[in-house]
Formats: C-alpha cells, structure tokens, sequence
C-alpha cells in the first residue's frame, strides 16, 4: 500500500491537512504519515492518521510496543496499543507548553504516566 498513487496522493492530503509538519515535534523533515489505527488499512479516514517526523514516528512504534509487551490485555490488540501510546503521548505534550525534539525524558514520563 506504501507505494500506491492512492497512498500517496492520501500522504500528501494528510501532511498538508497537518501544515507539513511533525504534530508533536513540529519538525519539516523525513516526514512520515503515521497510522493511529489499522481498522481501516486500505480506507484509510483522515482522522485515522497524522503526520510525524521519522524521529517521533518510530517512538510512536515503540511505545506502543512497550504498552502492549507491559499490558497483558493488549498482547493481541495492536490497534489498541497505538490509540494508547498516541492518546498518553498528547496528554503528556499538553501538560507540556514546549517539547524538545527526541527528548528520551519525554518518553520516560510517558510510559510513567500510563503505569500509574
């Protein structure tokens, strides 16, 4: 699906919808459109991406795999895990007025967060 005339014109649609730039970092580079639910992969909705720097993209992987390896009810709900690492990661970022770029601090306080 990643190399499609439809994913990309949808790409394209998504980042420009997001001002071309990262959601949570604000960065114009190696951007990337990220997937906060797999329900629809192939009719994909507006709100079941967002745009993200390749930087905030993987960490965005892998907190959600963090939450479903430390969450014995997710093992098997991918969709699940990623609509919880995106979700704790915008609560933390509100809490927050700046966010320094790949802070692993920010993460740290994230997965704290959703262990609490």
């Amino acid at each position: 699906i990643s190399s499609s005339s439809k994913w990309k014109t949808i790409c394209a649609q998504i980042r420009n919808r997001d001002d071309n730039k990262c959601r949570l970092c604000d960065s114009t580079e190696k951007l990337h459109v990220h997937h906060l639910t797999y329900e629809r992969l192939g009719n994909e909705r507006p709100e079941d991406l967002v745009t993200l720097c390749e930087l905030c993209h993987s960490d965005q992987h892998k907190l959600a795999n963090t939450i479903r390896i430390n969450n014995k009810s997710l093992k098997g709900d991918k969709n699940k895990s990623i609509r919880q690492a995106w979700a704790a990661t915008k609560s933390k970022l509100k809490q927050r007025k700046k966010r320094k770029r790949s802070s692993k601090k920010l993460w740290n306080q994230v997965l704290n967060l959703l262990n609490n």
